[in-house]
């Protein structure tokens, strides 16, 4: 990715605004596969521990998330939120 379509990604994400994500539970990457099967993203996914994932996605995506949640048996936590819609 050129540095131009990179900058762009990153305004797109700033101006809908993103989350950071903790997500515990049994199986947290059923949760992850599950939300993006369903057109859900989430980027920089990584494991923290036995049954701890951290995530980030879109703000507006989140909501989306509890349907899922319920299914695994997950929690999900906002650990920040960074963005324009979160200014002020």
């Amino acid at each position: 990715m050129s540095g131009k379509a990179a900058g762009r990604g990153r305004f797109r994400r700033f101006y809908a605004g993103e989350v950071e994500l903790r997500i515990t539970g049994l199986a947290p990457e059923r949760l992850v596969n599950m939300a993006m099967s369903q057109g859900v993203y989430m980027w920089d996914v990584r494991q923290e521990g036995q049954g701890l994932l951290r995530a980030t996605m879109i703000a507006a995506d989140f909501f989306h998330l509890r349907q899922f949640a319920r299914r695994c048996r997950c929690r999900v936590r906002i650990l920040a939120k960074r963005g324009a819609p979160f200014i002020g």
